[in-house]
């Protein structure tokens, strides 16, 4: 259908003609003049959803229809009205459940609404409601093909897949894919490495990792690139080292879930620590292990030894320094145990936050280089 609208001119595939009017009276309402009768436009919705529910491709014909929003949101985003991008595809969703409210053991197909109301919730800046709104659409794309690995954009987005052209938020993809980059190309000047991104990207995604791990760090990636693009001064104060605390503990959790999948008969990230080293030599044996862990047990004592690992002041009893793969799991050691049993603000946390950040993720990549 064509139409027109203060002089702009818009096509959508037509569906029938009492859908087609109230998709026009829909843009007139945002973008004209006139007003619109909600409660009507539901209810058409309902009835064309009725029609469709026992064809073969009705989950095609739910996606041809919630296509049909995509337009307008773009204007309204053009004009970066973001709180009301959200309400168009939040009205989506509404809409939907009520109809499913009444129609037992049928569901619309919900994935597109989902996905772009979790796009329009980042761009808005609110990580966590965007990444939840996007594993909604996961959930509705894994219901509709049986597959917990369906192809769709939503598990592009939720794995960071970069170089999947077919994704409408790729730009965040490769944004995300870019701040592992730097960190990566920083790891390889460092520790002598030959580590790329796209070594990493494979092994951490097609590695027998659960899910929820890999859902999870791309997740934390997002927070610590969010973190990465604001003012420095936000990151600073003793309730703000509670927060940054939680986020380094967060991916300490995943290199200690990275080791375990490796080692299962152990549960602690000690025991993984040491194994690690009997493979690859990282200068942690079992005896320094011990002094360091006892080391980090005071907790007042906490940001003093935090502090001299990473000046590279930290000597075991027999005067040896640590090796600087040694340092980067001394650090992910000391903020996995510090923080699952204390709550407490250091001022070491935001002070230094950058290198505790950077030498995790290092045991995160050396990990998975040499173990996947």
């Amino acid at each position: 259908m064509d139409f027109i609208i203060n002089g702009t001119p818009f096509q959508l595939k037509s569906i029938n003609q009492e859908i087609d009017e109230s998709f026009i009276k829909l843009y007139q309402s945002f973008l004209g003049n006139s007003s619109m009768n909600y409660e009507e436009f539901e209810s058409i919705i309902h009835k064309y959803f009725d029609s469709i529910n026992q064809l073969e491709n009705k989950y095609e014909l739910h996606d041809d229809f919630f296509n049909h929003f995509i337009r307008l949101w773009n204007i309204i985003l053009n004009n970066r009205n973001y709180g009301l991008g959200e309400w168009i595809w939040e009205k989506c969703i509404d809409i939907s459940h009520s109809w499913e409210l009444n129609n037992e053991n049928n569901f619309i197909h919900k994935g597109t609404p989902f996905y772009f109301w979790g796009m329009t919730a980042i761009l808005r800046g609110d990580i966590d409601k965007g990444y939840s709104l996007m594993h909604k659409a996961l959930q509705e794309d894994i219901r509709r093909y049986g597959t917990i690995s369906p192809q769709t954009p939503s598990l592009a987005f939720a794995i960071s897949n970069y170089s999947e052209s077919n994704q409408a938020f790729r730009n965040w993809s490769a944004t995300q894919a870019n701040y592992i980059k730097q960190l990566i190309d920083s790891y390889n000047q460092d520790l002598k490495c030959n580590f790329s991104l796209d070594e990493f990207w494979n092994k951490i995604t097609g590695s027998n990792l659960d899910v929820s791990t890999i859902y999870q760090f791309f997740h934390y990636i997002a927070k610590f690139y969010d973190i990465s693009r604001k003012p420095n001064y936000i990151y600073q104060g003793d309730f703000v080292s509670l927060l940054l605390l939680d986020l380094l503990f967060d991916l300490s959790r995943v290199v200690d879930a990275v080791l375990k999948k490796k080692n299962p008969s152990y549960w602690q990230m000690f025991n993984h620590i040491v194994i690690l080293n009997t493979r690859m030599g990282i200068g942690l044996n079992q005896s320094y292990m011990e002094q360091l862990n006892e080391s980090y047990k005071p907790p007042n004592k906490f940001d003093e030894i935090l502090a001299s690992v990473l000046d590279d002041f930290f000597q075991f009893q027999d005067q040896t320094t640590m090796t600087l793969e040694g340092k980067s799991f001394a650090v992910a050691y000391g903020i996995r145990n510090h923080a699952a049993h204390n709550i407490e603000a250091l001022p070491i946390i935001w002070e230094r936050y950058k290198e505790i950040e950077k030498y995790i993720f290092y045991a995160l990549f050396l990990s998975i280089q040499k173990l996947y």
